[in-house]
C-alpha cells in the first residue's frame, strides 16, 4: 500500500494518481478517496476529514496540502521540534505583586490615606 513520507505531498499525490491509472480504477471514486486518505499520516488524516468533510477528490488534495503546508510551517517556527504541541512543565514566573522583597514592613495606601 502506498504512504505519504512527510513532508512530501506532491509526490504522493503524483503517484497515488500514476498508480489508480495503472491498476484501471476510476480516479475520485469513493473507494479511491478513502485509499487516497489511508495513505497519508494519521494528524494529517485527521485534518483532510475535519469540517467541511471533503466530497471530491480534489477537496481531499486541497485539504491535505494545506495541512501539510500549516504543519511544515509550524515545525519551522518551533524548530523542528516533534512536540511543539506537547505540554512542557512551565517555570515558576515572577508575578508583578512579587517584586518586592517579602517580609518587609512597606506602607499600603489606597485612595484614603495616599500621601
Amino acid at each position: 500500500m502506498l504512504k505519504m513520507r512527510f513532508p512530501e505531498i506532491d509526490a504522493y499525490i503524483t503517484d497515488f494518481e500514476q498508480t489508480v491509472r495503472r491498476a484501471l480504477y476510476r480516479l475520485g471514486s469513493h473507494e479511491m478517496n478513502q485509499q487516497f486518505l489511508s495513505g497519508l499520516p494519521c494528524d494529517v488524516a485527521k485534518d483532510v476529514m475535519r469540517y467541511p468533510t471533503p466530497i471530491t477528490y480534489q477537496e481531499y488534495t486541497e485539504k491535505a496540502l494545506a495541512s501539510i503546508q500549516s504543519k511544515v510551517l509550524l515545525r519551522n517556527i518551533f524548530g523542528g521540534n516533534r512536540n511543539f504541541g506537547m505540554f512542557a512543565p512551565q517555570q515558576q514566573r515572577l508575578q508583578w505583586n512579587n517584586l518586592r522583597p517579602q517580609n518587609q514592613n512597606t506602607p499600603q495606601y489606597n485612595s484614603s490615606n495616599a500621601p
